[in-house]
């Protein structure tokens, strides 16, 4: 039968769907956890994945009846099924009896519309400029709201319907400077050159929350203050963070540590966090082959609980990864994965054939 299935991208659960590839699972299939998940109808996959979003892939899929393992609240989970073909989104309005999306030429969503069965309906409205800035919008229910740009398409004011109003400044490089609301409430950017100096945010009651940075002659951050604490920073001559601590202001305490260890090529080889106050400590290893690819990683984590320890070994010629708790993930050429064991004894693969159309 033809069903629909959707998609972030082209991907679910960690696998990247291809159109005329058939998939199989061996193994265990649960339902949100693996197997093959999809709707007999295309309307309930708004509940998964909205429609409006741009990163949502809608799949036509053909599956099998025999090879349906669980159904519950209109969405099926199976063992196997073939993908059709990639659902243009025109044909979204064919398929719903109830919502409606139309697009302009640039794809941006400029009518989002529900009509409900007891004969109502709810709609959303978007307009654009020709640079694909949104200059309005507005509902069925009386609300709208409008934006306006500069030249260099910085959004420089909004307002709505309910009276609300808000200011936004930029300077000559484009950083936003200041922003300021109708409640007089606001918040004030500082910068050297391209540089975040000063942050500053502003109620009108009178609360005030002050950020300040410093950086080295590199323009790496060397300091960072707010009005109860202070995190220093440290770097390398490569520029790569090797120490961060955060103080308290008031007596200077330390409250925490953390050390990053980097081998000549830049990799990262070594973590630790440090906690003084409520003591507990994190340690990281990375050990990578000759290529600078990780293959293995020792977390150790030292807390109330105890110590806890996992290993994680990165088996990159043959695409695995496998940690100590018995987790086992095995990918394709295409970073699916294509096989995969839970430390609880779960385990399945996924079969691919087919060529790509």
């Amino acid at each position: 039968m033809k069903a629909f299935k959707g998609t972030n991208n082209l991907r679910c659960l960690d696998i990247t769907y291809e159109v005329g590839k058939t998939y199989e699972i061996e193994g265990d299939v649960i339902m949100c956890s693996s197997g093959f998940h999809f709707c007999r109808e295309l309307r309930p996959i708004n509940w998964f994945y909205k429609f409006e979003c741009k990163k949502t892939v809608i799949l036509e899929i053909e599956v099998n009846e025999n090879d349906i393992v669980e159904e519950k609240d209109n969405r099926c989970v199976a063992k196997k099924i073939k993908i059709n073909r990639i659902l243009p989104k025109q044909e979204y309005n064919e398929h719903l009896k109830t919502i409606k999306y139309d697009y302009d030429k640039n794809e941006n969503l400029i009518k989002y519309e529900i009509k409900h069965f007891s004969g109502g309906s709810y709609w959303r409205k978007w307009e654009y400029d020709k640079n694909n800035n949104k200059v309005n919008y507005e509902d069925s229910k009386g609300f709208w709201k409008k934006y306006k740009y500069d030249k260099n398409n910085n959004k420089v004011k909004d307002e709505d319907s309910k009276g609300n109003l808000e200011k936004y400044k930029y300077n000559e490089n484009g950083n936003k400077i200041k922003t300021i609301n109708t409640e007089g409430n606001g918040e004030i950017w500082t910068y050297d050159g391209n540089l975040l100096i000063k942050y500053e945010k502003i109620s009108i009651k009178g609360n005030k929350t002050i950020m300040e940075y410093e950086y080295d002659s590199k323009d790496n951050k060397i300091k960072e203050i707010d009005e109860n604490y202070y995190r220093t920073y440290e770097h390398d001559e490569s520029n790569q963070m090797v120490k961060s601590v955060l103080h308290r202001r008031k007596d200077n305490a330390v409250i925490y540590t953390e050390i990053w260890i980097y081998d000549e090529y830049g990799n990262e080889t070594k973590y630790e966090l440090v906690r003084e106050i409520n003591p507990y400590q994190i340690t990281w290893k990375n050990r990578y082959n000759d290529q600078g690819i990780l293959i293995e990683r020792i977390s150790n984590c030292n807390w109330l609980l105890g110590l806890m320890e996992i290993i994680q070994y990165y088996d990159n010629e043959n695409k695995k990864s496998v940690e100590q708790n018995g987790r086992i993930r095995i990918f394709d050429e295409n970073g699916s994965v294509i096989e995969k064991q839970e430390g609880t004894g779960k385990h399945y693969k996924i079969i691919i054939t087919g060529e790509r159309t």
